[in-house]
């Protein structure tokens, strides 16, 4: 970096929902009471501010990443589906009012299975492993017991996505989405039944039909309507829990060239871990002098 502070630039907006999976395969965590109670007992400002160190905000029930994708949000959505409330009580009612009580651990259990899971992240991966903790904290605040299980990226990987005709090993697993132009790929890839990153195992006919309806139709109009459905569905369902809102980690320094792409001017995601972006950006740049 150059010893001049004013050429070196960084950005980090909003760009992709970072989530906490259900594998729905696990019947304690396909109940929609034990998906609620854990997304109303989780402090999402203390994942923010400690977890991310401020630089994440919090995501929003429907999926969707604000403020960039605001104009596809539903202006007929309730409060309830576009911002979440943490609290314990809630939790705990959700989960008494489904038929949990606690046992002599003091964890929530019904017909003797005790809500227990294993939390899968990433070793090394310090703001998710920090989320991981703050998550366990707060689950057992409430008598869910939490285990937080941090593998390498490979033996995580393996988990959540094993390949064609196996089913994922984990119990809750914090993880990304894919994004695209439009909440189509968000949507599509991860509530899809044939998305391509739907590991949690989400198979919903009214998800299914609107996704194939936007992509039939050219007609925003109609794109957005069909994204609504879908967003209500998000939020209400929980088939994946949303966390944060993943940043797109940018830094760069001019003092040589021109042509990066800038806040003013992002022609292109030149995240690391977008691998294609560096050669791209590089076949832009060009030297001062």
């Amino acid at each position: 970096m150059a010893a001049n502070p004013k050429h070196n630039h960084y950005y980090f907006p909003p760009n992709n929902p970072v989530e906490l999976y259900p594998n729905l395969n696990n019947p304690l965590l396909a109940q929609l009471p034990v998906r609620e109670a854990i997304s109303a007992a989780i402090n999402r400002t203390q994942l923010s501010v400690k977890g991310e160190t401020g630089y994440e905000s919090v995501a929003s029930p429907n999926g969707l990443v604000l403020p960039p994708q605001k104009s596809w949000l539903d202006p007929k959505l309730p409060a309830a589906d576009k911002t979440f409330t943490q609290s314990d009580a809630k939790a705990v009612k959700l989960l008494t009012a489904a038929g949990f009580k606690k046992d002599k651990n003091g964890i929530f259990a019904k017909n003797g299975k005790e809500l227990s899971f294993n939390l899968l992240v990433v070793a090394g991966w310090s703001d998710w492993d920090e989320d991981a903790l703050l998550i366990k904290q707060d689950l057992q605040k409430i008598g869910i017991n939490v285990n937080v299980q941090q593998e390498q990226y490979s033996a995580y990987y393996n988990q959540i996505d094993p390949g064609a005709g196996q089913k994922p090993t984990y119990d809750l697993a914090i993880s990304w989405t894919n994004v695209g132009p439009t909440p189509y790929t968000l949507y599509y890839d991860m509530l899809d039944s044939n998305g391509s990153f739907n590991i949690e195992g989400y198979k919903n006919a009214t998800v299914d039909a609107a996704l194939s309806d936007f992509s039939k139709t050219t007609n925003v109009t109609q794109q957005k309507n069909d994204i609504y459905k879908i967003e209500k569905i998000a939020a209400e369902q929980l088939p994946v829990i949303p966390l944060l809102n993943g940043a797109l980690w940018y830094e760069y320094n001019d003092a040589q060239f021109t042509g990066w792409s800038t806040q003013s001017n992002l022609w292109i995601d030149p995240s690391p871990y977008n691998y294609q972006s560096a050669a791209i950006v590089m076949d832009h740049l060009k030297p001062i002098g």
